[in-house]
Order: C-alpha cells, then structure tokens, then sequence
C-alpha cells in the first residue's frame, strides 16, 4: 500500500527573525512557530550555564527601549538603576556592572553618531514603524517586521537600526555583510513596496558610534531584493525543516525538541561551546 506523507501546514507569517531561526535550526522552527509547542526546562546544571550573565537579547532590549523612548531634541541617557530596573520587562536582572556598560554605549553613541542631527532635521520620523508584505508564493505568507527608525528626508526614506553587537575588533561593515545583508534587503523591500522612490538602510552600532554603515536603494533594485530574501526564505515556503547538524546549548536550550523529539542526544544538545 502507498502511504501518503504528511505535509506541513504552511507557515502563515515570517520576519527576519524567523528566518534566521529556520536557519540555525528548522526543526526547532518547526515545532515553536508551526505546532507551538511549548518550551522544555534545561536541568539546573544546563540552565545555570545558558543563564551565566545578562542574556545578549536583554542586553539589546534594553537598550532598544531607551533609544525608543528618546527626546531626539535633548536625549538623557537613563540613570544605571533605572536602567537595571527595565531589565524586568525582559526577564532579566542585570547587574550594577552590567546597566552601567549600557549606560556608556548609550552616552558614546549620543555623543558620537551622525545620525542624531539627520533626525533631527527630519520632516518626519517614526520609531518601530511597523511593516507587512506578502511573499510571491502560492500560500502568500506575510513578511513582517518592525523597522527601528523611518525618517522622511529630502533625499528620500531613511532606515535606522541600532545594533548593541559585541563586536570583537571586527569592522561594523563586514558584520553587515556577514549577518545582515537579508535584513538589509527585507528593510529596503519594506519601504521601497510602500511606494517610496529611494530609501537608505543604515546600522549604528553602539560600539561604534561614529561609523554608519549604510546603503541606498531604489526601485530598479526591487528584483535583486527580492530575490536575496526568497533565497532565505524559498527553504519555509517549501515546507523544509531540517535539524541543526551542530547541536549546543545556546541554539538548543528550551527547544520542545530537546530530549525526546530531537536526534541528537541531551550530551550534544546540552555542551556549552567556548569561544
């Protein structure tokens, strides 16, 4: 007898996250966002090591939430306790140590980023402008996102994305290249699909305030963007979910998978992998 294989429901949404999430591991993207499985508990040794300092994602946040909430035209930089304290919003609790080095990213890209004046002479500016389009595919799942900073300018649109990426000595360009050229594309078909002639995708990160890395697009690139982000997403649009070969805590922790659906043993799953 032929038996029929089951096929997976298509996923109805996307984002840039979620594609990175499918590719780090798309089994794991699998059972969060296509069954919603729940989260399974580390044990303490495992959960003590995945919970070693703040998470990078809280230290992000965080500062997210401050460069949210900014008065463009007299920035302040939150004291270090308040800052600690808007860790609870993210299930965090940083230390002293910890709020005071977001504290100084903070005040260095203040004091250093070029950016802050072409905002403030902006006609319009609008934080977490949100965006949704759909994908050229026959289930037309939705793309969408949250772009940190939307400015009008006489040039055309204007995309900003704060980074709180440790760097480790590395150029802020080459991070761009390396992890971000589909978000890159994703942000420029966002803006570009609204109807805007021109719009410049640019990344400010706090460690390096003075240096923006940005690029300009416009609507002759639409088939070159549109094609870098099938590229990531063409795997989810043919319904492929396949398991991360390289298993280790920090991909791996609370994944409904872990020690029972996934193929690799809790001893692959459960290493913590040093630098």
């Amino acid at each position: 007898p032929v038996v029929a294989r089951a096929v997976p429901p298509p996923v109805p949404t996307l984002s840039y996250s979620s594609l990175g999430a499918h590719a780090r591991c798309g089994y794991r993207f699998y059972l969060e966002r296509v069954l919603r499985l729940p989260a399974t508990e580390l044990p303490p040794a495992a959960h003590a090591a995945a919970t070693a300092g703040l998470d990078p994602r809280a230290r992000g946040s965080i500062a997210h939430l401050v460069l949210e909430q900014l008065d463009l035209l007299a920035p302040v930089v939150p004291d270090v306790q308040a800052l600690q304290a808007m860790g609870a919003r993210f299930d965090a609790d940083p230390s002293e140590a910890e709020a005071a080095e977001i504290a100084e990213l903070l005040e260095r890209f203040l004091a250093a980023s070029p950016l802050l004046a072409r905002l403030r002479a902006a006609p319009r500016v609008r934080l977490e402008a949100p965006f949704a389009l759909p994908l050229p595919s026959p289930d037309a799942p939705l793309l969408n996102g949250v772009l940190d900073v939307l400015a009008d300018e006489a040039s055309g649109s204007l995309v900003i994305d704060w980074k709180t990426d440790r760097l480790h000595g590395e150029e802020p360009a080459g991070v761009v290249a390396r992890s971000y050229a589909t978000q890159q594309a994703v942000y420029a078909l966002a803006v570009l699909a609204s109807g805007a002639a021109t719009v410049e995708v640019a990344y400010a990160f706090l460690e390096r305030p003075e240096l923006v890395v940005s690029s300009r697009f416009t609507q002759t690139d639409l088939p070159v963007l549109w094609e870098r982000v099938l590229e990531r997403a063409r795997p989810v649009l043919m319904r492929s979910f396949p398991v991360s070969p390289e298993p280790y805590l920090g991909l791996c922790a609370g994944c409904p998978g872990r020690a029972g659906l996934c193929v690799h043993p809790t001893e692959l799953t459960d290493r913590v992998l040093r630098d």
